[in-house]
């Protein structure tokens, strides 16, 4: 009789735990699906995506609130993250999104590219660009940076072979790259969602 329960407590485990990793990976879509329906977040996100319109002094109207760290804003997939600077990835891209030290940075022009983890590696088991695929032409981004804002569109995305770096090449004008694993659980290619300036703190 111990032995049967103990094997019933054992089975009922193992179902648990392979039902789990296999649908665990679905979770963050169920969550951003309740994000899109059921909350204003886009709607809170969107406010830093917004052309700022020129005052009567010719300047333009700063974007409120401005944040106060170097952050990635893209009201589309919800997603508002602390940027990290570090030379080694495997530690920075834990942390959320990785301002990559081989490219340039907004204040700069150039290839600014900002890479992160699609599926785990995140303190949220969600990885900080589990949803870039969602991005499509059009599609807003901000950077804030070294407290200015830089205002992007998407302007293409487009998927590579590991071995294929054109897209992480200098560029002539301002550009915003973001770059992850795809798919999701196989992570053999790579999701790249390149932005051009539309809106820099000067213009």
């Amino acid at each position: 009789m111990s032995l049967k329960r103990t094997n019933n407590i054992l089975l009922t485990a193992i179902i648990v735990v392979n039902g789990f990793t296999m649908l665990s990976p679905a979770w963050p879509m169920v969550r951003f699906w309740w994000v899109r329906h059921f909350t204003h977040q886009q709607q809170a996100l969107a406010v830093y995506t917004q052309p700022s319109a020129p005052t009567s002094s010719g300047t333009r109207r700063i974007v409120n609130p401005v944040p106060s760290d170097n952050r990635l804003i893209i009201p589309e997939i919800a997603l508002n993250d602390h940027l990290y600077e570090g030379t080694d990835a495997y530690t920075t891209l834990r942390k959320g999104v990785w301002h990559w030290n081989q490219g340039s940075d907004p204040s700069k022009g150039g290839n600014t590219i900002l890479l992160g983890h699609r599926w785990g590696y995140y303190p949220d088991p969600t990885g900080v660009f589990y949803h870039l695929d969602l991005l499509k032409k059009g599609d807003k981004i901000a950077v804030y940076w070294q407290g200015k804002r830089y205002l992007y569109q998407v302007a293409f995305t487009e998927v590579v072979k590991p071995t294929d770096t054109h897209l992480v090449q200098p560029t002539s004008k301002p550009t915003l790259t973001l770059y992850t694993c795809t798919s999701l659980l196989t992570g053999i290619n790579r999701l790249f969602v390149v932005s051009n300036l539309i809106e820099g703190p000067s213009s």
